[in-house]
Formats: C-alpha cells, structure tokens, sequence
C-alpha cells in the first residue's frame, strides 16, 4: 500500500505561459495509466485556468474546502464544500474554475493522464 500524507505533499504554482497569470496551486496525489489525481489550492480571487476544454476526458471536481465558481460558456454554477460535479468530454465547452470568495479554496481534480486540452487563453472572467 501506497499512502501520500498531508505533511509531505509538495505544491507547485500553475502559471500562464502566455500571459504569466498566476492559477491555482497543485500537488499530485496519483497518477497512474487509467487516471490522475490532484489536488488544488486556488487563492481569493483567481481562477484554476485559462478557459479550456478537453476533447478526449471527462474532468472531475470534488470541492474539500470553500466555495467555487465552475464556469462553463454562459453557465456558471457555486459548488461548496462536499459538491462534486464534472465537465463532460462531449460538450466540447471552454471551462474554468473561479474563487470569488474571500477565503482560499480546495478542491480535488480527477482526469485521464493522457489528454488532449484545448487552451482558449482569455482576459480574466471574474467578476
């Protein structure tokens, strides 16, 4: 058995590299062949990433603390605490992750390893 504690885990800054836009901060809990896990740190007032989508994976999100905002085209929904939801590979949608709160947010990302992401890089959505 494998165990990854809290203590030990080792986050690195997601950043922009056309526009140098600071994301969320992310650790690797697994990645393996059929999946990938990470978990995220996103800051008041930023967002996960740029607006992209996946052709090929489903990615979902499990929220482990705060409030966030998943933006999807024109749909925005707040997931808190304990929501889980997922962009679905089929609708083909730029989307993305906001943190309008005051407070950080964490969230768990699970994916296939082997994807092909879409990137739409775009002036910041929040509001």
């Amino acid at each position: 058995m494998k165990v990854k504690r809290q203590h030990g885990r080792q986050f690195r800054q997601l950043t922009s590299q056309k526009s140098g836009e600071e994301y969320s901060q992310s650790a690797t809990l697994e990645h393996g062949e059929d999946f990938f896990i990470h978990q995220e740190k996103l800051a008041p007032g930023k967002r996960s990433s740029a607006l992209h989508y996946h052709p090929d994976s489903d990615e979902c999100i499990y929220v482990l603390k705060g409030t966030l905002f998943a933006i999807k085209g024109e749909e925005i929904l707040t997931l808190r605490t304990g929501d889980f939801m997922k962009f679905s590979k089929e609708e083909l949608v730029p989307h993305t992750l906001e943190n309008r709160s005051e407070e950080e947010a964490e969230f768990l990302v699970i994916k296939k390893p082997q994807y092909a992401q879409v990137m739409i890089e775009s002036s910041n959505t929040l509001s």
